[in-house]
């Protein structure tokens, strides 16, 4: 199944703040792109695919995706880094830090304002798939950290897709100072 979703469609590059900025053949990178929705509406704007999916039949049925590792991400210049319902399952976020990227979108589950004994019984709550997280003030700490403003944090998917949320993040601050 793609992931072609609502917000996949709302975001290339229809929103005005992205638009100016996001031009044919820069390149754009999906976190966990599954069999590459996303991208291939990138396509349609002659963006260049990249991603990283660890699965490996996802793998083979988007053959037109450069499929890179974390090693890799430092050496090409991203306009956009998108994370669909991908950034919860990640072991390790430091690897944010090499990124180069003008842009990070992140589609997640919002947690929003629960306390522990409600987060037990959220439907998104997978303890052991979701590995972090996140409301608006998380991760929009999370991203100031690493250097990206929030410019945008809205549920473009409304009832297709309850509590899940989208944060479009803008280079800002070096190295987060």
């Amino acid at each position: 199944m793609t992931r072609t979703t609502t917000t996949n469609t709302c975001y290339i590059p229809k929103k005005p703040y992205l638009k100016e900025d996001l031009t044919s053949s820069c390149a754009i990178l999906d976190v966990g792109y599954n069999t590459g929705g996303f991208l291939k509406l990138a396509l349609q704007y002659e963006y260049k695919p990249y991603g990283i999916e660890v699965n490996k039949y996802a793998i083979k049925q988007s053959p037109w995706i450069q499929n890179i590792s974390w090693d890799e991400v430092g050496d090409i210049d991203f306009k956009l880094v998108s994370f669909f319902d991908s950034l919860e399952h990640m072991r390790n976020l430091e690897v944010l830090r090499s990124m180069r990227t003008a842009f990070i979108l992140v589609s997640f589950p919002d947690v929003g304002d629960r306390d522990i004994e409600a987060l037990k019984t959220w439907k998104h709550y997978r303890p052991n798939e979701h590995l972090f997280y996140f409301n608006r003030y998380t991760l929009k700490g999370l991203m100031n950290n690493i250097g990206y403003d929030l410019i945008v944090y809205e549920n473009v998917e409304g009832p297709i897709r309850e509590d899940i949320t989208t944060g479009i993040f803008k280079k800002g601050r070096e190295n987060g100072k």
